[in-house]
């Protein structure tokens, strides 16, 4: 039986976190740690995208990639020079934690798990390609360009501010990376994009983000899966 990249992807994704929840050992050999990049163990720039803190950390990560994933596919297999939607996808995780690569390289201390980043950057790939395909966030409806919108006016605030430990700028740089993808890669994605923002909407892709309160001390407190934690780790 053939799955998917994306199917392949989310159950990847699930069994590598839940057999991290069972090893302590092994979530601290695939959190992003300064620290233990400092002394050359590069292969966190990936790994960390594969586990979270929780289940509804990895439960709404899941649920946005497998939603918008099977929805840009096939497009990206067939326009993606670098392994296909895979490809982009894998390719997003180091992508996502440049920005605290390069801000935070001093900071050794600095932890962080969770897929995030890479969602990020395969939801605002769509959004470049289906702007009035329609999300429910808090159960609300509302076109995939308003909530990219909002989406970026939240995150940039929040970095800015600093007043939890989410790695916005991990999200912010996965949301470009999927954005400077689609519009490099696909034909007529950036082109395009003001017909397909002004005139009927093609789409019917609905996805429901929401909110999300879990038991204390972690919490899911903003749109998708960015919970902030006491621990000391930045979630993606």
């Amino acid at each position: 039986m053939m799955f998917d990249a994306t199917s392949l992807l989310v159950l990847s994704t699930l069994a590598f976190s839940l057999l991290a929840w069972q090893s302590p050992a092994l979530l601290e050999a695939a959190i992003f740690s300064m620290r233990r990049l400092h002394q050359g163990q590069w292969w966190r720039v990936l790994s960390y995208g594969f586990v979270h803190a929780d289940a509804a950390h990895l439960l709404f990560n899941l649920l946005a990639l497998y939603s918008f994933g099977r929805a840009l596919e096939p497009v990206f297999d067939r326009t993606f020079p670098l392994g296909g939607f895979a490809g982009f996808y894998l390719s997003a995780l180091p992508l996502a934690v440049l920005p605290v690569l390069i801000g935070r390289w001093q900071v050794a201390e600095y932890r962080s798990l969770g897929a995030s980043g890479a969602v990020s950057a395969v939801i605002f790939a769509y959004v470049l390609l289906d702007p009035r395909g329609l999300l429910l966030v808090f159960l609300v409806p509302m076109p995939a360009f308003l909530f990219a919108v909002l989406f970026l006016a939240y995150s940039v605030w929040a970095a800015n501010a600093r007043r939890d430990r989410i790695a916005h700028e991990v999200h912010l740089a996965g949301a470009a990376y999927g954005l400077a993808c689609a519009a490099l890669f696909v034909p007529n994605a950036l082109s395009g994009f003001l017909d397909r923002l002004l005139g009927p909407s093609p789409g019917n892709h609905i996805v429901c983000v929401g909110r999300s309160e879990v038991s204390s001390p972690a919490r899911i407190d903003s749109i998708l899966v960015f919970t902030a934690s006491p621990s000391g780790v930045s979630l993606n």
